[in-house]
């Protein structure tokens, strides 16, 4: 059986742990804001922070965006000195990366949109080239200190009379029989714009995109469910579905088909990117499923303020642990769990504010345990049986 996750072997409760260290910062190197975080672990361990390192403001695309790393071999203690791994010239720009480790082979792939100079989602065209955002993917073979030149899937997964298709910010996942799969936003021809995944089953030498999970609705998050079917987690888009929660669609087929979208009341939102991650499976020997999701916990559009995780002991259906991480200006996050069994969040946090702009001063790690997360409730029983394989 193939496990998509690190799996800890912790046997005992453990004193509560928060700690946290700024990875990215604004005006360091050169980069006016850091924005977009992704976050993973390696099959070795390794932490790769991913993100956009925009340089001359904080703007979305058109933009001189750049993607660029870091790596953590202490569990985030300390970090490697920045590593740019796709510069394009000018004001084009590499944005909105999503990150995902192939777990049979250690590679670890970085998705982002690649944008023309003056193309952004707003005037992106139909078609594969020119004036449209194309999807590019590059890859690393050991642990993410190199980096492949850009490959381009735009063909694979975008249909041509469609102004674009793109990677949604955050991370993929592997599912138990292998398959490769990326959140995508989509924007049709009629400006509707719709959530999918992009799925791979020959480690990532080609790519299809799936039919649309939600509408109006963008930046979603995948997490495979023990009955194997996926569970896409969705952002409101637009003023007609700002609920102040998320929407969630369900696969059962592997993309091919969905259910009815529909919204979650219990994981609030002010319309922004979240992350959600399987922590713990009853199928690889734990007492306890553990789904873990992080937002800013407010309900009201536009106001991303308390960064907080959540916790669903029932594969989503209800979140009985909620636990602030940050209270004051944040917005993207991404999740993951550490070979030791404690739990990273790389999220974007700030406390500068003028008038509706929301100044991301730096992307910072969180590292934390289950017991600091539900306040001595929960711990990490040991794995019964064998240690499931990687």
């Amino acid at each position: 059986m193939l496990c998509v996750q690190l799996w800890p072997a912790i046997a005992t409760a453990e004193k509560p742990l928060f700690e946290t260290t700024d990875v990215f910062v604004g005006g360091q190197d050169g980069v006016h804001t850091y924005r977009i975080p992704c976050l993973v672990t390696t099959n070795a361990g390794t932490l790769l922070a991913v993100c956009d390192a925009r340089y001359p403001n904080e703007n979305d695309p058109p933009n001189n965006i750049d993607q660029v790393v870091k790596r953590s071999t202490d569990q985030g203690r300390t970090w490697s000195r920045m590593q740019t791994i796709i510069d394009f010239p000018g004001m084009e720009a590499a944005g909105d990366p999503s990150v995902l480790v192939d777990r049979r082979t250690g590679r670890v792939w970085v998705f982002y949109a690649y944008c023309p100079e003056g193309i952004g989602s707003e005037n992106s065209e139909p078609g594969y080239t020119g004036k449209t955002i194309q999807n590019h993917a590059v890859y690393s073979d050991d642990d993410g200190v190199t980096w492949s030149k850009p490959v381009d899937i735009t063909t694979q997964t975008k249909p041509k009379e469609w102004r674009t298709t793109w990677s949604a910010p955050g991370r993929g996942m592997q599912t138990r029989d292998g398959a490769l799969v990326v959140p995508f936003n989509g924007l049709e021809k009629d400006n509707v714009w719709t959530s999918h995944v992009i799925v791979s089953r020959d480690q990532g030498r080609s790519w299809s995109l799936s039919p649309a999970a939600g509408h109006q609705t963008s930046e979603s998050q995948v997490v495979e469910l023990n009955d194997g079917s996926w569970m896409l987690n969705m952002r409101n888009q637009f003023a007609e579905y700002k609920t102040g929660a998320r929407q969630t669609a369900v696969t059962k087929d592997s993309g091919r088909t969905w259910s009815k979208q529909r919204t979650d009341p219990a994981l609030v939102e002010p319309s922004c990117q979240a992350s959600i991650v399987r922590y713990t499976s009853k199928l690889d020997g734990y007492m306890k499923d553990r789904i873990l999701f992080s937002n800013p916990g407010r309900d009201k559009v536009d106001d991303r303020w308390d960064m907080t995780v959540r916790m669903s002991y029932d594969e989503g259906r209800t979140w009985p642990v909620s636990k602030l991480v940050y209270h004051n200006r944040a917005s993207y996050s991404c999740l993951t769990v550490l070979s030791d069994g404690t739990i990273g969040l790389l999220f974007e946090k700030g406390e500068k504010q003028s008038g509706n702009r929301r100044y991301v001063e730096r992307l910072t790690f969180a590292r934390f345990n289950l017991e600091w997360l539900t306040d001595g409730k929960d711990s990490l029983e040991p794995v019964s049986g064998n240690k499931p394989s990687r």
